[in-house]
């Protein structure tokens, strides 16, 4: 970053509060969660919660048995396009499709070959240091301005 976000009082207040936002998505993701897992949406719909991570597995064994060498990886990934569309669905019904992250693994086995899901909140804008940096840089101005002003009338 450059040093004017760090010197400037409104970059710094701007910062702050896309921090507190991101925050305020990370508290109502997490009480989606909650609230599903509670109702038991999670475990319906085959998710595994890990945190407040999301899991999913997507067997493709059965499916790849009926296609070449050539086919498979188009075949595979369509598949397991057409799986996700029901998770996102989902996702897009509960509310937090839009602060959502996912990563895959593909997973090969003797016993198992497929995908799996993890579906994390995105959070990749915000950086802890720099947040408490900002809430000490904007506690620190009235301290400062009460010092300058106990200078000035002693």
């Amino acid at each position: 970053m450059k040093l004017k976000n760090y010197l400037y009082p409104n970059l710094i207040f701007k910062r702050f509060k896309e921090y507190q936002k991101i925050l305020s998505y990370k508290k109502n993701y997490k009480k989606a969660l909650n609230d599903m897992e509670a109702d038991g949406k999670l475990k319906e719909i085959g998710f595994l919660r890990q945190e407040d991570d999301l899991l999913v597995g997507i067997n493709l064994n059965e499916q790849l048995l009926t296609y070449d060498e050539l086919t498979i990886e188009t075949a595979e990934l369509r598949y397991v396009a057409d799986r996700l569309k029901i998770y996102t669905d989902f996702l897009q019904k509960e509310g937090i499709l839009d602060s959502i992250l996912a990563d895959y693994e593909r997973v090969k086995t003797l016993d198992y070959y497929g995908y799996v899901i993890q579906i994390k909140f995105d959070d990749k804008k915000y950086n802890q240091r720099d947040h408490i940096f900002t809430i000490s840089y904007l506690a620190g101005i009235p301290t400062l301005l009460i010092l300058i002003l106990a200078l000035i009338f002693i």
